[in-house]
């Protein structure tokens, strides 16, 4: 028996207190959680020499004080967590033979140069202790430069904070979007909590267990927003076409569990992955799928029963939606495969074709400050990154000295010398900011020059933060590529078991693949390079597009008529259409961000939300018609297509 306040369950009211709580005591553990970019952050599980992060800083003197330069470069000698500082003074020999060191310019023109080399872990959070001191000198004496691989840690760190801002503004744009499609407070807060209450839970443990976030984990709350509004919108649709919500659920839970499935197993696969933080995204991105699921439920047997639940009938003004679909065209089923299956193909193409940014600082646009001082240093002083060099043991001097003088006649090595860390037996090459294929070819060539000067029997060791970077994004690359062929398999399975044998993998496969070549093109043409968002997208797309599929494919496929295809597509069609409009205004905003990353990851997403609309409203039922007999396969968009 349902207990009553008023006009208030008792059973709702508690389950509504429940979410309270839960969201806020859980929100409370994720706030200010810790940001790691470092390069030891993600190659904490590869056998790559990074003892040491480097930062350069370019003084200009203040004629009126001298001193000033000299004073702050000793403050920052001093500063926690710097080891030592490398200038054209520190000419000692650590490993005890006589060398030619070919140290940096100490000064270029008017300006006093530094090095400063720290821990790996600390590089970033050193350049942040510091901003405060440069910027005093900057107003008082003169120009500032910093420049170096700690220095684009530090500023990733910064912007990757921008996730925050284009979550609140993603957020507020989906809570808008539905109270003015439902016209009702109530459904706004259905899908606030539907949202906030997963996030939470899933924030507030990731902070719990101690985690840092990071470059790729810093999307978890877009991920969680774009797979929460997703399965909320089925789940309103439903409930507002049934006019309750317990009827609701039920037609949309065989849906939802599959959909929730197959994206924690697309998810789950990341865990193959050897680069820590895409374990980590992975193992709680597939979490919080069943959270959502959980949630989304939740949110409407509580906020959704409270009081009189008034729920208008699903809007007659999307009439165009069947006249899109595939039959309506004039095209038929079998042009939409061809096309289909000519887009993925020419998209498999350009993604092999597509470069691989492996520089962080290329992350940036060309006006950003740390931009503007890596090309001063580069033009005017030495390289902007450090790659260092294993010296074998029992070394005589004259090879060394040799092999010294070939490192500095190459094209992308400024200056070459031994790590003054005594403890340290490394040679430190000072290069300009490549890319991938630029950092592979000198490694080739640093190969044939260190076999030709010392053991043939030892192989070189290359270490440093652009060889560990490099390393980064190969294993990044790997793991899109096991993590989408694994969600294929398990979802093309799964799915097999939701329609008949021989359709279950076209249905997989293309209406899904679709979006992902069309992304795969659009970055082909638009010149983006693969880069650690970018590589994500193709995840995050193919997770929503097989989401539509599943529901679209479950309604068509338990109608009791088979002419039932226009109402699928006013129906669950509605759901697609509202979640793509919302999903494609949000993400194009994130576009404009001055963040490269998250710019690319923002288009590249807009592309893929439309394209998988497009797939589902084109694709889809063409593949459906291959269910029916031929004799039937007219009638599969209903008596109003005839």
């Amino acid at each position: 028996m349902v207990k009553v306040l008023g006009n208030v369950r008792l059973q709702s009211l508690l389950c509504v207190v429940f979410q309270v709580c839960v969201t806020c005591w859980m929100g409370f553990l994720a706030v200010d959680l810790p940001q790691n970019n470092s390069i030891s952050h993600f190659t904490a599980s590869f056998d790559v020499s990074l003892p040491h992060d480097y930062f350069a800083l370019a003084l200009q003197q203040d004629k009126a004080k001298p001193q000033a330069a000299a004073q702050l470069i000793q403050e920052i000698k001093e500063t926690a967590g710097v080891l030592f500082a490398v200038t054209p003074s520190d000419r000692q020999t650590p490993i005890g033979i006589a060398l030619s060191v070919h140290f940096p310019p100490a000064r270029s023109g008017d300006f006093d140069i530094a090095y400063f080399t720290t821990t790996a872990e600390s590089g970033a959070q050193v350049v942040a202790q510091i901003q405060e001191q440069l910027e005093t000198y900057r107003r008082q004496h003169g120009q500032v430069h910093l420049a170096g691989d700690a220095v684009v840690n530090y500023h990733l760190d910064q912007e990757s904070r921008q996730t925050r801002t284009i979550f609140s503004v993603l957020l507020i744009a989906c809570l808008l979007a539905s109270a003015l499609f439902s016209r009702s407070l109530r459904v706004a807060l259905i899908t606030a909590g539907s949202i906030l209450t997963p996030l939470a839970v899933t924030m507030g443990t990731y902070g719990l267990l101690g985690y840092q976030l990071d470059l790729l984990t810093n999307l978890i709350p877009v991920l969680i927003l774009v797979l929460s509004l997703a399965m909320q919108m089925h789940v309103h649709l439903s409930v507002m076409r049934h006019g309750c919500v317990l009827k609701g659920l039920r037609s949309k839970l065989r849906a939802n569990l599959l959909v929730t499935t197959t994206t924690s197993i697309g998810f789950i696969s990341l865990v193959t992955s050897e680069l820590a933080p895409i374990r980590t995204l992975g193992i709680f991105m597939a979490v919080s799928m069943w959270l959502i699921f959980v949630w989304v439920h939740v949110s409407y047997l509580g906020i959704g029963r409270i009081g009189q639940a008034i729920y208008p009938p699903v809007p007659k003004g999307f009439r165009i939606l069947p006249l899109l679909s595939a039959r309506k065209t004039g095209v038929a089923p079998i042009g939409f495969t061809l096309f289909a299956s000519v887009t993925i193909f020419c998209g498999a193409l350009a993604i092999y074709h597509t470069p691989v940014q492996s520089n962080g600082l290329y992350y940036f646009k060309a006006n950003h400050p740390v931009r503007v001082d890596t090309d001063f240093f580069e033009h005017h002083v030495t390289g902007s990154c450090a790659l260092t060099i294993d010296l074998p043991q029992n070394v005589d001097s004259g090879s060394v000295n040799q092999f010294m003088d070939r490192m500095r006649a190459l094209d992308q090595i400024r200056h070459a010398f031994i790590n003054p860390n005594p403890t340290s037996r490394q040679m430190v090459l000072m290069v300009n900011s490549i890319d991938s294929q630029s950092y592979k070819q000198l490694v080739e060539q640093l190969d044939l020059e260190f076999y030709k000067h010392f053991s043939p029997t030892q192989a070189l060791k290359v270490g440093g933060p652009l060889a560990a970077v490099s390393l980064v994004q190969e294993q990044l690359l790997q793991s899109l590529g096991r993590s989408i062929l694994t969600s294929f398999v398990f979802i093309s399975l799964l799915i097999m078991l939701l329609v008949p044998r021989r359709v279950g993998f076209a249905i997989a496969w293309l209406p899904n693949l679709f979006p992902l070549a069309c992304m795969a093109l659009f970055m082909w043409v638009a010149g983006i390079q693969l880069s650690v968002a970018t590589i994500l997208v193709f995840s995050v797309a193919y997770g929503v597009a097989v989401d539509d599929t599943i529901h679209l494919t479950q309604k068509y496929l338990t109608a009791p008529d088979p002419a039932f295809w226009q109402q699928v597509v006013r129906t669950e069609g509605l759901a697609v259409l509202m979640t793509t409009t919302i999903l494609v205004v949000g993400f194009a905003a994130i576009g404009l961000s001055s963040f490269q990353p998250l710019s690319h990851f923002g288009m590249l997403l807009s592309v893929g939300m439309l394209t998988a609309w497009l797939g589902d409203l084109w694709i889809l039922p063409a593949v459906l018609g291959w269910l029916k007999p031929k004799h039937q396969q007219g009638v599969l968009h209903g008596p109003a297509d005839r």
